[in-house]
């Protein structure tokens, strides 16, 4: 409870990972959510568009800085080497801009972030940081300060980041309600214990769920007596944003958005595959029995590593984990060359081993192995993989597997653009399938099923990312009982004109005029000149032992292939 001597923040966020209006609006038509709903009904909502694609990495980098991809440097979950074909999992040490919370800090102004995804390492702000689900462990490496570490640790116990269920295992719901209690019982006590100007945390169980139980609502084992696990756990969490309330004083502006929306599917599209029955993508062995059973393999043994690695994880010592670490096991290389199913990049054109649509060519001086001359060859050939994606379509219904491709120039600007894909493939927002990552081998078909997604021991959620999230305001500030849409970027601008900061000419939000009140909207917009850049030195990276811990979790919410 919150006495009169207490601070209180001027502005409080609170992220719901991956909520969706689409997924949660009957619960809020029938009072099941009522302290969300309590700020539904009483000030501005909408939808908050999502990055193209809707990736967890872009989306929170964006809404923490207000910049597209292109300005930003994180694009997704993996970023390819320079001059290498593997994949090295982004973090937020590998942002290029500055953030809110730097403006916010540069002004005088305390913050507090917790579980912001993609703050790993954390950033050394004017208040504290604790590092979401792109930190590898619950330890001092993800709090700043890191004498934080053992208060919380203290005060509240250890919580796992990102405790995911895994097909086929026994789902623990106790687990579950721990980690939602004990994420929302640390930013309850960090603001009874270390109050600040601008506080944000973000609840991510709201994604993990979705992902695994969206469509048949309950785990097989663990939940009994829960009819909609999905349900259950944005109740939960509303009971957490309730506590959450009692900190936020009326000179408290309260946000709440999501990083995007969710959707069943039912399928996968397997691009890859596409691409080589396109002649765009060619395997070792040629065409016949020796493509299929190299690939093939290659896909069964991935999965078989996959499920080795979460084991040993699992049921092995830190201390053991450490010296694993140390004897430099390349585990993820192996896992990456497994990930290729075979290709034969001296014959490939394009490929993808992102999630959700990412498509490079194989170009000529930027690849190893490039065929595609840069200049006009490169843009010729990039129209006609476009027109091949778009030409894609389900084998039994006949309907297109993509609605759009975007060049990546179309949606992104700025000095980073190059180190994202070349064309950028989405599926239509009520698709039953999802676009896979990497590749399942050279014999998994086009579309893939959840049967045959467990035969090659890969995950298929049954939940998968759309564009539309959510976003809900009141407080000083804010106009009451408006809807609209908006989009992620715009949270950066608005909050700062929110608190009275000017708002940095190279953000590429718009301050979100029709959420103010009409005080607001009068009041001047201050501009701040200039191009802000993170205030980091150099980029940083995962050890390997890091990569590999995080990159068990990712795949279990089937973003890693």
């Amino acid at each position: 409870m919150v006495t009169n001597e207490q601070r209180t923040p001027r502005l409080m966020v609170i992220g719901l990972d991956g909520a969706s209006f689409d997924v949660m609006g009957e619960w809020l038509d029938a009072g099941l959510l009522p302290n969300l709903g309590s700020i539904f009904g009483e000030g501005a909502h909408g939808v908050l568009r999502s990055t193209i694609p809707p990736v967890t990495p872009a989306a929170w980098t964006t809404f923490m800085t207000g910049k597209n991809p292109g300005k930003h440097g994180i694009f997704t979950f993996e970023g390819r080497k320079p001059g290498h074909y593997e994949q090295r999992l982004t973090c937020g040490g590998m942002r290029r801009s500055c953030t809110i919370w730097d403006i916010m800090n540069e002004h005088g102004l305390s913050v507090g972030v917790v579980n912001v995804p993609y703050t790993y390492p954390p950033d050394p702000v004017k208040g504290y940081m604790i590092s979401g689900m792109d930190a590898p462990a619950f330890d001092r490496r993800v709090f700043h300060p890191a004498s934080l570490y053992e208060e919380v640790l203290s005060q509240i116990g250890r919580y796992t980041l990102a405790r995911l269920p895994r097909r086929g295992e026994r789902y623990d719901v106790a687990e579950l309600r721990q980690q939602i209690d004990k994420m929302g019982g640390a930013a309850k006590f960090l603001l009874e214990r270390h109050p600040v100007d601008v506080f944000a945390v973000v609840f991510t169980p709201t994604d993990h769920v979705s992902h695994h139980f969206l469509s048949s609502k309950t785990a097989s084992q663990g939940a009994e007596g829960i009819e909609d696990l999905v349900e259950w756990t944005y109740r939960r969490v509303d009971a957490h944003v309730g506590e959450l309330l009692r900190f936020a004083g009326p000179e408290t502006t309260v946000i709440v958005m999501s990083d995007h929306g969710m959707g069943t599917i039912e399928r996968g599209v397997n691009l890859n595959r596409g691409f080589a029955d396109g002649g765009l993508l060619k395997f070792h062995g040629g065409s016949g029995e020796r493509e299929s059973v190299r690939g093939d393999s290659c896909a069964v043994a991935r999965g078989l590593l996959t499920m080795l690695s979460r084991t040993v994880r699992r049921r092995i010592s830190s201390q053991m984990l450490r010296r694993l670490a140390q004897s430099r096991l390349p585990i993820h290389k192996v896992h990456w060359w497994m990930s290729s199913g075979g290709i034969k990049w001296e014959d490939t054109v394009c490929y993808t081993m992102a999630t959700q649509g990412l498509v490079r060519l194989n170009v000529r001086g930027r690849d190893p192995n490039g065929i595609v001359e840069p200049g006009p060859c490169f843009e010729a050939t990039r129209r006609s993989v476009a027109d091949f994606l778009l030409g894609l379509r389900d084998p039994k219904t006949g309907r297109p597997l993509i609605e759009k491709v975007h060049f990546r120039e179309d949606i992104y600007h700025g000095p980073w653009v190059d180190d994202g894909p070349d064309l950028i493939a989405t599926e239509s927002d009520d698709a039953p399938w999802g676009i896979l990552p990497g590749l399942m081998g050279a014999k998994a078909p086009l579309l893939v099923s959840r049967p045959e997604a467990e035969r090659r021991v890969v995950d298929l959620p049954e939940g998968w990312h759309r564009p539309n999230g959510i976003f809900m305001a009141r407080g000083p500030g804010i106009a009451r009982r408006v809807t609209g849409s908006w989009h992620i970027a715009d949270i950066a601008p608005t909050a700062l004109h929110l608190l009275g900061l000017p708002v940095p000419d190279d953000m590429d939000g718009a301050i979100m005029e029709g959420v103010l009140s009409e005080e607001a909207r009068q009041r001047k917009i201050a501009r701040d000149p200039g191009e802000r850049k993170s205030k980091r030195e150099a980029a940083s990276f995962y050890s390997e032992d890091e990569e590999q811990s995080v990159r068990d979790q990712l795949s279990g919410l089937g973003y890693l292939d």
